[in-house]
Order: C-alpha cells, then sequence, then structure tokens
C-alpha cells in the first residue's frame, strides 16, 4: 500500500524539529482519541554532525469495537511502531510503519 500526507504547522522549522525527535513530545501527547500513550521503545543518534535521529514509537489502540470486529480482530493486538527517521537541519523525514498485525504496513515520506 503507497500512501501520503501532507501537512502544515505554523511553528518555525527548529522548533517541530526538535519536538518530533524529543521522547518527551510523544510521552505529553497522553491519550489519544481512541489510541494509548505512545511509547518511544528507541532513539538512535547517528552521523558525522549526529544530524540523522532514529525514533521507533508504539502506538495501542484503545477505543471500542463491536462484537463483529472483535469476532475477526484481538484488540490487544491493534498496535503498530511507526518508525521514523529524520535528518536534522535540512527539514526532511521519513516515516516507515513496522509492526502492523491488523492494520495494513505502509511507507510514507515528509519533506
Amino acid at each position: 500500500m503507497r500512501f501520503s500526507a501532507e501537512q502544515s504547522i505554523t511553528a518555525p522549522r527548529d522548533a517541530v524539529e526538535a519536538a518530533f525527535v524529543d521522547p518527551g513530545f510523544y510521552a505529553a501527547l497522553g491519550e489519544l482519541s481512541a489510541i494509548r500513550p505512545p511509547e518511544v521503545l528507541e532513539q538512535r543518534v547517528e552521523g558525522a554532525d549526529d544530524n540523522f535521529v532514529h525514533l521507533r514509537v508504539q502506538y495501542a489502540f484503545s477505543g471500542n469495537l463491536s462484537g463483529p470486529a472483535r469476532a475477526v480482530l484481538d484488540p490487544a493486538r491493534l498496535t503498530w511502531v511507526d518508525q521514523s527517521t529524520f535528518e536534522q537541519f535540512l527539514a526532511s523525514g521519513e516515516t516507515i510503519y513496522l509492526d502492523t498485525p491488523a492494520i495494513a504496513t505502509g511507507r510514507g515520506a515528509v519533506e
């Protein structure tokens, strides 16, 4: 499956970039609509100038499923890991969705 998304954020680029690579940002999100608070599984900084930041953030569905949906879906397995690589100072990033047992796997790029 291929998809893309574009979102405009009205804030200075440096502030947005800093938020997306800060594990505290994800903790501060708390409970989202039908999604448990995100959990940062890994953060790695690499590159000659420490300009590549790799994040793995796990999300889990916490909403209610109807009876027919529960018959075919295990709510405990409705989890996914968002694996993102940000190249700081160039304002580009790529997000790869992994480990999605009940949701189609996809890949999207952000620039």
